[in-house]
C-alpha cells in the first residue's frame, strides 16, 4: 500500500511540471509525466522503451552533450554528477531533434530511485554553436521531412512546380511537374535543356506557391533523359528564395585578365574571377597574399574582353570573404564603381548574358 501510495502521489506531482520528467529505478524506467508521453507521441508507459539498450540510446551524439559511448553510459555519468546540468539532444514524435537541458538528483530514503527532468531550450538555437555539422544534419533530416509533406501536396494537386537553375551565373528556369513522391526520393518531369543543366550542376532549386520557402535538393540519384525525367533527395529549405539575388552574377569570358595589388605590391600567383556583378568579384587564386584579411583593402585591375575595346577597370575593393579549399583561395572583394564605369561594366554584363544565353540554347539543342 505503500509504495502504490507513493507512485500515486509522485505521479500527480509529475504530471504538474511543465519539465519532460521521468523516475528510474536502478537504471530501469517506472514513472513518467505527461509532457515526457506527449514528447514521444505515447499514451502510456507500456508503450515507452524501457529496455537498458533503449535508454542507452535516449540521448543522440552531439559534440560537448551527454550520450552514451562504448566507453560509459550516460546514465552512470549523470549519477556520478548528481545535480549538474547537461545539455542533451533528444529525438520526438515528430523525429525533430532537440536540445535539452537534463539535470539527475536521486530520491530521499528511496534507494536506487532517480528522478531526471528535461527543459526543452531549442528555440535558443545553441546546438550549431557546439556542433554546428550536427545541427545542420538535423535540420537537413528536419527539412527533408516536410518537404516530403509539401511534395505530397503538390503531387495530389497536380500542381506545377518551377526549376530554378545557373548556367555560369545564368538563371535557368523551367517548368516541372511530379511524377512520384516517397520518403526515400521524389522523381519530376522537366524539360530536356533543363536536365542537361542538372546533370552539370548535380542540384537544382524548387519553387511552388504551395511551398513557405524555396527547397534545394543536395543529391541528384539520376537523370533520365529519354523519360525527361531526374530523381533526387536530401532537400532542404532556403532561407532566400532561388529569384532573390540583389545583382546579376556572371561567369566572365575564360580570356578575361586580372591583377591584385596589396599594400602597393602586386600579386604575381593565379588568379582567375569565378564571377562578377556591379558591385563585387568572386576570385579563384592558388595562394593568398600574406597577411591578407577579411576587412582589408586591395587594389584590383581587371581587362574584360569585349566585341570592340576591351574593358579596362582599375579600382580599390574591400576584402568581403576568404574562402579556402584543399588546392584553391578565394576571395569575395567589394566595390563601389564611378557613374562611367558602371555604366560600362552593365553594358558588359547585357552582352555577356545574351552570349550566355545562346550557348545555353546550343547545348539544349545538343
Amino acid at each position: 500500500e505503500e509504495h502504490i501510495l507513493f507512485e500515486s502521489q509522485i505521479q500527480d506531482v509529475f504530471n504538474y511540471q511543465t519539465s519532460l520528467v521521468a523516475m528510474f529505478k536502478e537504471g530501469e524506467l517506472k514513472l513518467v509525466n505527461q509532457r515526457y508521453l506527449d514528447f514521444f507521441g505515447k499514451d502510456s508507459i507500456e508503450e515507452l522503451d524501457k529496455k537498458e539498450e533503449d535508454i542507452d540510446q535516449l540521448f543522440l551524439e552531439h559534440k560537448e552533450f551527454l550520450y552514451s559511448t562504448p566507453e560509459q553510459k550516460w546514465f552512470d555519468v549523470a549519477l556520478e554528477n548528481e545535480g549538474k546540468l547537461f545539455n542533451v539532444k533528444m529525438s520526438n514524435a515528430e523525429k525533430e531533434a532537440r536540445h535539452m537541458i537534463m539535470k539527475l538528483r536521486r530520491i530521499p530514503e528511496r534507494d536506487q530511485h532517480v528522478i531526471i527532468s528535461l527543459d526543452d531550450v531549442t528555440e535558443l538555437n545553441l546546438m550549431s554553436l557546439f556542433d554546428k555539422e550536427s545541427a545542420d544534419h538535423d535540420k537537413m533530416e528536419a527539412d527533408h521531412g516536410a518537404v516530403i509533406k509539401m511534395m505530397k501536396v503538390v503531387y495530389d494537386n497536380a500542381a506545377e512546380l518551377k526549376l530554378h537553375n545557373f548556367y555560369k551565373g545564368l538563371t535557368i528556369i523551367h517548368s516541372a511537374v511530379l511524377v512520384k513522391v516517397t520518403e526515400e526520393e521524389v522523381i519530376l518531369k522537366t524539360s530536356f535543356s533543363q536536365l542537361k543543366i542538372i546533370e552539370i550542376a548535380k542540384h537544382m532549386t524548387i519553387s511552388s506557391e504551395v511551398f513557405p520557402a524555396d527547397v534545394v535538393c543536395h543529391k541528384v540519384n539520376s537523370v533520365d533523359f529519354d523519360m525527361q525525367t531526374v530523381s533526387f533527395s536530401k532537400m532542404q529549405f532556403m532561407q532566400r528564395t532561388a529569384t532573390d539575388r540583389e545583382l546579376l552574377r556572371l561567369e566572365p569570358e575564360p580570356k578575361h585578365t586580372i591583377s591584385l595589388f596589396y599594400h602597393d605590391t602586386k600579386f604575381f600567383g593565379d588568379i582567375l574571377i569565378v564571377d562578377i556583378s556591379l558591385r563585387s568579384i568572386k576570385a579563384q587564386l592558388n595562394a593568398l597574399p600574406a597577411g591578407l584579411k577579411e576587412g582589408e583593402t586591395v587594389k584590383i585591375s581587371l581587362v574584360l574582353p569585349t566585341g570592340q575595346q576591351p574593358l579596362n577597370i582599375t579600382t580599390e575593393a574591400e576584402v568581403y570573404r576568404v574562402e579556402e579549399t584543399t588546392h584553391q583561395f578565394y576571395l569575395v572583394l567589394l566595390f563601389e564603381l564611378s557613374p562611367a564605369f558602371k555604366e560600362r561594366l552593365n553594358e558588359y554584363m547585357y552582352h555577356r548574358q545574351l552570349a550566355l544565353i545562346r550557348e545555353f540554347k546550343a547545348l539544349g539543342s545538343s
